[in-house]
């Protein structure tokens, strides 16, 4: 399955992120949210084992799918100053 997406220009400027950008909005938000899943699952568990193994699995899933999602929001224009 191919993706298309569409670029448009404002200004000379490119409005789509890069993949790069992408790739890295995707790192910087897995890192706030593993925390809290770490920090929310040893609150409740209390077993640090168990936390991190929560917090890895959600951390790797996540990851692929913030990643399609933000790749797929691209192809929407409504929103973006035309």
């Amino acid at each position: 399955m191919k993706i298309v997406t569409v670029d448009y220009m404002q200004n000379g400027a490119s409005k789509l992120d890069s993949k790069t950008r992408s790739i890295a909005k995707t790192i910087s938000w897995r890192i706030t949210g593993t925390f809290c899943t770490f920090l929310i699952s040893l609150a409740i568990l209390g077993d640090i084992t168990t936390s991190s193994a929560i917090a890895f699995i959600q951390l790797t899933f996540n990851s692929v799918i913030f990643y399609v999602h933000e790749r797929l929001w691209n192809i929407v224009k409504w929103g973006h100053d035309e």
